[in-house]
């Protein structure tokens, strides 16, 4: 098939390591004679900017390309989830994407089970033909026409208090330079436990309503990995039309560690301070003020009023 691969890399991500991906990538490109353009991310929220354009001017939907000749442009994204979040929610459902994992985490991709070869999955890429489709999760505040995505998860909380405290943590950047990334999150997650009170959280879905009047982490997600490969909800499927939701109480510190070994078994789905509930949309209101985070992505502390729902997309893989 006749392809442009339009490489939209965050060099940064992942501790530098998308770099070396994009190296190894363009030597791969070169080496097979196929045709591409490099945009590479300078600041925080640049490839957003850089997806938009394409969106504007390059890329067109699968359904478009059916009914005109040339290459398709197709984009592919370099670097880690959060870079991936950016560049997603500025394409249309109909526009196809492909994903190179090259972050710290890189949840998305251990979801789907793609290989850690690069090579080999930009080799799996060139012999598609046409794209899948998969299910993110999309939400909005209640009452607002902006719809955003999440290729992970979304999370109130305790989560939210750690991706919040990691991403604005000096450390962050000096444990990045040594490849030493996931030991920030650690570190964030013995700074924020103590301190991550609970929370009044109110859930509406399928008719119904359920109060938590002490809820320590809220996730909503539609696969099973947060946390750079946690299997937090392992009965969700990403390919099921339906939205995964996971609560944790609070409970005493001695009680959460012996949850979280549970949690390292994947037996914390049997604790009585575990929940999960699946539907296809939830609204979410939390009346005080918690961080979110969605695909690593941080706010500060606010009230929240949120529907979730799925929203279908088109991948290339």
């Amino acid at each position: 098939m006749n392809i442009h691969y339009h490489l939209i890399i965050n060099p940064t991500a992942g501790g530098n390591k998308a770099q070396k991906t994009a190296d190894r990538l363009i030597s791969f490109l070169q080496a097979e004679k196929l045709v591409y353009s490099l945009y590479y991310s300078d600041y925080p929220q640049h490839e957003a900017k850089i997806a938009s354009y394409l969106k504007e001017h390059t890329l067109r939907s699968w359904q478009d390309y059916q009914n005109q000749n040339g290459p398709f442009p197709l984009v592919v994204v370099v670097g880690g989830d959060g870079t991936l979040h950016q560049v997603i929610n500025q394409l249309k459902a109909d526009i196809p994407f492909a994903y190179i994992p090259a972050g710290t985490g890189n949840d998305f991709a251990r979801n789907l089970t793609m290989p850690k070869d690069i090579e080999q999955i930009f080799k799996h890429l060139t012999a598609i033909q046409q794209p899948q489709t998969i299910n993110l999760l999309a939400y909005q505040v209640e009452e607002s026409q902006q719809i955003s995505v999440c290729v992970n998860n979304l999370g109130i909380g305790l989560d939210a208090n750690i991706v919040y405290t990691t991403n604005h943590s000096k450390a962050k950047n000096s444990l990045n330079r040594f490849n030493l990334s996931s030991f920030s999150y650690i570190r964030s997650l013995f700074s924020v436990l103590f301190k991550q009170a609970g929370f009044s959280l109110q859930i509406e879905y399928n008719g119904q309503k359920k109060n938590f009047s002490q809820a320590f982490l809220c996730t909503v997600t539609n696969h099973p990995y947060f946390g750079g490969g946690v299997k937090i909800a392992p009965m969700a499927d990403v390919y099921e039309n339906k939205v995964d939701l996971v609560v944790v109480e609070r409970i005493a510190i001695v009680k959460i560690f012996y949850l979280i070994i549970l949690l390292l078994l994947q037996k914390h789905t049997h604790s009585k301070y575990f929940h999960h509930l699946k539907s296809e949309q939830f609204h979410l209101i939390s009346s005080s003020p918690q961080y979110l985070q969605a695909d690593g992505e941080d706010e500060a502390p606010a009230a929240h009023n949120l529907i979730i729902t799925t929203r279908k997309q088109l991948f290339w893989y």
